[in-house]
């Protein structure tokens, strides 16, 4: 099994980078990388397909006109802060819901949303693993890298020989290898699920 995790970045059509990350059972990383177009996302994720988890940070399911859904009232009353995902503000803001995209094209490939494909955020699931979370964006290099290197000893997720410490620290890099891993927590049953089949977000227990 492999556990896929997206930084998806939201704007549709856009050129804006895109954190992709894959962990195995023994959570070392395999792969981290940066990717830009849907095809380029797809293909990589369908590599591999069927025997993956993929976690994707972005709003996957949107029913709600506006204000918030759900799930994220639900993280907003636990004091996770996060953006409100709503059809007018994605449609204005970002030309759409590019995370509903990229899901229709990977039950295309067999996989089922809520099964395999989750919604996470990795700000929220670093609130449960660390309780505070510093401004981990804006640090310095070497700053960001004993963090990441912090953070991925208590997720104990390895890096390979072939993945450098400079990519790891890369944040958009870093928020995928986040993805992935609660995609690998998800798998071993250790998570909760805040929302519904309206809109969900995956979060590692606590």
């Amino acid at each position: 099994m492999h556990y896929v995790g997206v930084d998806l970045a939201w704007k549709v059509g856009g050129r804006s980078p895109t954190g992709f990350a894959v962990l195995n059972d023994k959570l070392n990383i395999e792969k981290c990388s940066i990717i830009y177009s849907d095809a380029d996302i797809i293909s990589a994720i369908e590599a591999y397909v069927p025997e993956c988890i993929v976690a994707i940070d972005a709003p996957l399911i949107v029913e709600n006109a506006h204000g918030h859904r759900r799930c994220d009232r639900e993280l907003l009353k636990m004091g996770i802060p996060l953006y409100p995902a709503n059809i007018n503000r994605m449609s204005r803001v970002f030309g759409g819901i590019r995370g509903e995209m990229i899901v229709k094209a990977l039950e295309g490939m067999g996989l089922i949303l809520m099964r395999d494909i989750i919604e996470v955020y990795p700000y929220g699931a670093l609130r449960m693993l660390l309780g505070h979370v510093p401004k981990y964006k804006r640090m310095k290099v070497e700053e960001r890298k004993l963090f990441v290197r912090k953070v991925l000893r208590t997720m104990k997720v390895r890096v390979t020989a072939k993945i450098s410490a400079k990519a790891v620290a890369n944040h958009h890099m870093f928020d995928a290898i986040i993805c992935a891993w609660v995609a690998y927590m998800f798998a071993s049953k250790k998570y909760i699920m805040v929302g519904d089949e309206h809109g969900f977000i995956v979060l590692p227990s606590p």
